[in-house]
């Protein structure tokens, strides 16, 4: 049997001065936007219902938020539910879970109206939500008016709420995902890669294309030396045109929130030793044989040792 509920919520923005009931509008808009956004993502699985403003009240800045109606099955669900999200958003300590449970059986039990708080927890601990709560508080931090902020949620006709919660000011930043890039570079010498498009006159850029490794790629080529050759038409390109060279594969990978949004894979050629054109001829670059000529110089100044007879 479907029960039909609402609900209040109260967001109290405590703030440094007793007479100030006003904050940054931009920073409070935002703010109001996340909250909005992960009880949108809580009708994925109570199904929809509207959210209305109600007057603000005096004191700091207190926000009510009304849910008039909700038709859902089991009452105690929908309140595990609100419940386990304002915890998410405001709870200073949070409960490490051990999400051992499928999520599919658990939004199973929803239907059946037997979800428990845990389970609950399970599902708001979700990435979309948990982007919300950072992006909540990564706005909040910015407005040094609020102390702290206390919430709290009851059912229509109780006087009493079924869920609290409170965060204090220093403990905002523990809601906040970190962003960074991890970057990773591997070098790979001897290696070799089928030129499909060559950079052939200076100033038109360095980023050239090729084939390595089963898949085309763009790279760049840094070898000057070689580059110089290729200006002055000292080496030619035909459609089976395979360098040697050192490659060095750089992977960025960009986290927001705590969620990977970005994985980035850059090449660059470097140290470019020879060639081979349509008829298979194989040439060697100035490069090489100049590393070459170094060799044999190092070997006649420093010859191998002579074996004594036994």
């Amino acid at each position: 049997m479907t029960e039909e509920n609402a609900f209040e919520f109260q967001i109290h923005y405590h703030l440094n001065q007793e007479d100030l009931h006003q904050m940054d509008a931009r920073v409070f808009n935002e703010c109001e936007r996340q909250l909005l956004d992960a009880f949108d993502i809580v009708k994925t699985f109570t199904g929809g219902y509207n959210i209305e403003i109600a007057p603000k009240k005096k004191g700091g800045l207190i926000e009510i938020l009304v849910i008039p109606a909700i038709t859902i099955i089991g009452y105690e669900t929908v309140k595990n539910l609100f419940d386990a999200l304002i915890q998410k958003f405001f709870s200073s300590t949070q409960t490490k879970l051990t999400n051992t449970k499928d999520r599919i059986e658990i939004l199973e039990k929803i239907k059946s109206g037997n979800l428990t708080k845990e389970e609950a927890e399970i599902l708001v601990n979700d990435k979309k939500i948990k982007r919300c709560v950072s992006n909540f508080f990564k706005s909040i931090d910015k407005e040094n008016n609020v102390t702290n902020i206390d919430v709290s949620a009851k059912a229509k006709g109780e006087t009493e709420p079924f869920s609290s919660a409170k965060i204090v000011r220093a403990d905002f930043t523990k809601k906040i995902l970190s962003d960074t890039t991890i970057e990773d570079k591997t070098e790979i010498a001897g290696t070799t890669i089928r030129i499909l498009s060559p950079v052939l006159q200076q100033g038109h850029g360095k980023v050239w294309r090729g084939y390595y490794s089963a898949k085309p790629i763009d790279f760049k080529m840094l070898d000057k030396e070689f580059l110089k050759q290729v200006y002055d038409n000292e080496i030619k390109f035909g459609t089976n045109t395979v360098i040697t060279c050192t490659l060095i594969i750089s992977t960025k990978q960009k986290i927001e929130n705590g969620e990977e949004t970005e994985i980035k894979t850059e090449y660059v050629v470097k140290d470019v030793l020879k060639w081979e054109d349509d008829d298979t001829i194989q040439n060697y670059t100035k490069r090489y044989k100049k590393i070459k000529a170094n060799e044999r110089e190092l070997n006649l100044f420093n010859p191998p040792p002579i074996r004594k007879e036994e």
